[in-house]
């Protein structure tokens, strides 16, 4: 299986805009066809930087959308992720 590093702005980008190469950089990952590798300092900035004010007011996030954190959505348990350490 490939494996590869992904930046934190691919999971943010992913996460705020659908449809462009980010989402389906992150879908082709969700469906097992590559592995990612991050550590656990990059899966923390995915949330930091979408809780960041400016992010929220521009791409329009609000306190109920936190029921639904892309963190989690993106990073699930998954055996194609690979943390390091």
């Amino acid at each position: 299986m490939i494996r590869a590093v992904l930046d934190v702005d691919i999971f943010v980008s992913a996460a705020i805009v659908q449809g462009g190469a980010p989402d389906r950089i992150v879908r082709a990952w969700r469906q097992s066809r590559f592995a990612a590798i991050m550590s656990p300092i990059m899966i923390e900035d995915v949330g930091a930087v979408l809780l960041r004010p400016h992010i929220r007011q521009r791409y329009k996030i609000t306190d109920s959308d936190d029921d639904h954190e892309p963190t989690p959505q993106l990073l699930p348990c998954h055996e194609a992720l690979s943390v390091i350490v």
